[in-house]
C-alpha cells in the first residue's frame, strides 16, 4: 500500500506565495514536464520573468526520500544557492544540490525560493 509523503517543509516564493513541499515541483516561466519520475507527476509553479532571466523550465525542487533537492534544468542564467555562513554557489547547469531550512534559491528577475520548515 502506498500512502501520500508527509509535507517536508515548504518553498516561499518572493511573491508571497507558500508552496507545501509534498511533490516536487518545477518552476519557471513557462514550466513543463518532459518526462516524470516515478508515479507522481510534479507540481508546476509559473513565475514571472519580464526580463526574461528565469528559463521556461529553470529549477525543479525534487524530493527524493527525506531529503529535498534543488537541481538546476539547464538554465541559461543559472541558479545560484544562499547558505547561511557561506558564500553564494552558482550551480552547474544540470547539478543537483540538497538544501536545508533557510536555504534561498535566486533564479532571477528578483525571484527567490526561500525553504522553510524543512524536516
Amino acid at each position: 500500500m502506498q500512502v501520500r509523503r508527509p509535507r517536508l517543509g515548504r518553498v516561499r516564493l518572493s511573491t508571497g506565495e507558500l508552496i507545501d513541499l509534498d511533490q516536487s515541483l518545477i518552476i519557471g516561466r513557462q514550466p513543463s514536464v518532459s518526462w516524470v519520475q516515478g508515479a507522481v507527476m510534479p507540481r508546476l509553479i509559473q513565475v514571472a520573468s519580464p526580463g526574461g532571466d528565469i528559463s521556461r523550465s529553470h529549477v525543479e525542487v525534487r524530493l527524493e526520500g527525506w531529503h529535498v533537492m534543488l537541481c538546476d534544468l539547464k538554465a541559461t542564467n543559472g541558479t545560484v544557492l544562499l547558505r547561511e555562513g557561506q558564500a553564494p554557489r552558482r550551480l552547474a547547469q544540470g547539478e543537483m544540490a540538497i538544501v536545508f531550512d533557510g536555504d534561498i534559491a535566486e533564479l532571477g528577475n528578483g525571484i527567490q525560493l526561500r525553504f522553510e520548515e524543512l524536516l
